[in-house]
């Protein structure tokens, strides 16, 4: 039994080398809800009928959130990944991976992925990456896709008649539907309706700054719900 526990250490060793470097084991994760105000609901992946959601339910890719009027909804995705809907909102989680330098539930993260689809509705999300890592992560409306990059705050708005995104901090890369690319940065908004885009400075726009001074405090209590580093795997 020693000497196929020893045989197999050594084949273990011998491809970490011939393959030049140790990549990592990728895990499925679940997002965690942190805190429900309202009356908030969801429907897993492939079923049809809307479930009550509370705190501390864990929700994998394929899930749709969807928070009535006046209702909000508090999401870990990811450690360092968090966000708030509102407003009506509705959300899908699409991909939830890490990959990880072993199999333990906590630390040892190499880098991840995230992305979610906000199909109407109100978003505040934050994104701070440990260091050391790398990773993604993606929010896809019917205009555009937004990519944020590390250590960002940015709220996204969209419905029928426009989408909307302020960069709180840092900066995120924006695609169209028509395939031009744009980056948002610190203290700026742009918006899109079905005819054009228009980028505005935030502070020539007085209707913004209360939404920016909104942005700072959810972000403190996002934070201030996360849980321990330690994340659900599948």
């Amino acid at each position: 039994m020693r000497r196929g526990a020893f045989f197999f250490s050594v084949t273990l060793y011998a491809s970490v080398l011939l393959t030049g470097c140790w990549k990592g084991i990728s895990h499925e994760v679940l997002a965690t809800v942190l805190s429900v105000r309202g009356q908030v609901t969801y429907i897993p992946k492939d079923a049809q009928d809307p479930r009550v959601l509370s705190p501390g339910a864990r929700l994998n890719a394929g899930c749709s959130v969807r928070v009535s009027d006046g209702a909000e909804v508090d999401i870990t995705l990811l450690p360092g990944v968090l966000l708030r809907a509102s407003d009506d909102s509705e959300v899908t989680i699409g991909e939830l991976k890490l990959i990880k330098d072993g199999d333990e539930t906590s630390g040892g993260m190499i880098d991840h992925t995230a992305g979610i689809r906000l199909k109407q509705g109100k978003l505040t999300l934050s994104y701070e990456q440990p260091e050391g890592t790398s990773g993604s992560f993606a929010v896809v409306t019917d205009r555009v896709t937004v990519n944020a990059r590390l250590d960002s705050l940015f709220c996204i708005e969209t419905d029928a008649l426009h989408t909307r995104v302020i960069c709180i901090r840092g900066q995120v890369d924006v695609l169209d539907a028509t395939g031009k690319s744009s980056a948002i940065k610190t203290g700026r908004l742009e918006n899109w309706d079905d005819r054009q885009s228009e980028s505005i400075l935030v502070r020539t726009d007085s209707r913004t700054q209360p939404e920016i001074d909104n942005a700072l405090k959810v972000e403190q209590q996002l934070r201030d719900l996360e849980p321990p580093k330690a994340f659900p795997v599948r």
